[in-house]
Order: C-alpha cells, then sequence, then structure tokens
C-alpha cells in the first residue's frame, strides 16, 4: 500500500511540473534547452525533463499547499474535514452523523465539540485526522490514498493554471497584443482554472466521505 502511495504521490507532483514547464516554454520561451525524446533515445535528456518536472511539481505543491488550500478553503467556508460534522451542514444526514459520532466516543473517546465555529471547525478536523490515522493503522482502504492524491493534483494544477492566466495576461497588456496564441492561451488557462477547481472540489469531498464511510464500515 505504501508503494502504490508513494507512486501516486509522485505522479500527482511530475505531471503538473512538467506541464508547467511545457507551458511556460510555450508561453515566453522560458528554457533555452529543447527537452524532448528523439528517435534515438536520448535518456540523459528525458531524465533531466523528469528531474526539473519533478522540482518544479515539489515546488508547485508547496505554493499550493501554503496559499492554493488556504483561498479554497476560504471560498467552500471551510474545508470539508472541518465542516461536515457540522450540525448545519447538509452534505450528511442527522442519522449518519449521529451514527458517526457515536463511534468517534466509543473508538476515541471524544465528544461533539460546543462553543464558536472557529474552535468547532478547528476540533472536527483534528477529529478527522484521528479517524484518517484509524484507517491507515487498520489498512482497511487505499482509495482514500487515490482520492488525496487526485485532490492535490487537481489544487497544483490550478496554482499552475492561475500563475498561468497571470503571465499571459500580463504579456498582452504589456504589448497590447491580441494575437491567436496569446488569446487561445488565455482561454485555455481559464478552461483549465475552472477545470481543476472542480476537481479539486469533487476529489476533496470524495476523500472525507471515503474516510468516514470506511470508518464506519
Amino acid at each position: 500500500m505504501t508503494d502504490k502511495f508513494n507512486f501516486y504521490d509522485f505522479i500527482a507532483v511530475l505531471i503538473p511540473g512538467l506541464f508547467f514547464l511545457i507551458s511556460l516554454k510555450i508561453l515566453i520561451g522560458f528554457s533555452s534547452t529543447d527537452f524532448h525524446v528523439t528517435s534515438s533515445l536520448e535518456l540523459m535528456n528525458s531524465f533531466a525533463l523528469i528531474v526539473f518536472g519533478y522540482v518544479m511539481g515539489v515546488l508547485l505543491q508547496g505554493i499550493s499547499q501554503g496559499i492554493t488550500q488556504k483561498l479554497l478553503s476560504f471560498l467552500w467556508s471551510g474545508l470539508p474535514s472541518e465542516k461536515w460534522l457540522l450540525d448545519s451542514e447538509p452534505k450528511l444526514t442527522s442519522d449518519y452523523k449521529n451514527h458517526l459520532w457515536n463511534k468517534i466516543n466509543t473508538t476515541f473517546h471524544r465528544e461533539k465539540p460546543e462553543g464558536e465555529l472557529s474552535q468547532i471547525k478547528k476540533v472536527n478536523n483534528e477529529i478527522f485526522y484521528l479517524i484518517y490515522r484509524h484507517i491507515e493503522k487498520q489498512k482497511i482502504t487505499e482509495k482514500h490514498q487515490v482520492f488525496n492524491a487526485q485532490f492535490s493534483f487537481f489544487r497544483c494544477l490550478l496554482t499552475a493554471f492561475v500563475f498561468l492566466f497571470v503571465v499571459t495576461l500580463y504579456q498582452i497588456l504589456c504589448s497590447w497584443s491580441f494575437d491567436f496564441k496569446n488569446m487561445s492561451f488565455l482561454i485555455f488557462t481559464l478552461i483549465g482554472i475552472v477545470v481543476s477547481y472542480s476537481g479539486a472540489l469533487r476529489r476533496g469531498e470524495d476523500f472525507v466521505k471515503c474516510i468516514l464511510d470506511s470508518f464506519l464500515a
């Protein structure tokens, strides 16, 4: 299970990094080196592309964790792990949440939090990650690992698309050039932002639901 998780994590970092490097090269000629695989299989060239792509992916993941995730939390009024256990949250039924809190109390001896909303969300998040570690220890399922890696992938892609959108818009405004290439790339990045945002939302919710369902099961 650990090996598969590392593979998922590697792909979630590598692909956005490669995409970002290639997009920058197309957009502004970021690299003077042509990364490609020729018919003679230039392995060193291909290896360099993978290394640079992975390093760029790590940087994008760091930015997406530190900035993008906070923006998503603001837009969603809290991450699913923080708010799905709230009484006012309609994503889960009252019966489902009652069963969940009963098992949380039995397993971890934790009660439903009370007080200010921000404090309740903080406690809910702590309890969710107690459940997460419990699922990991019991090795009940590995689907949540796939969903978590996909969430990271879409969050990283969203970060890359936003940056590319800003660079493209800057180029258009500075040169006042509305040629087909620039406008096409601008539209492409806008579509990428929408699709990546939707994917991050969907996979973030799938991850949380998978953890809670596995815990109850």
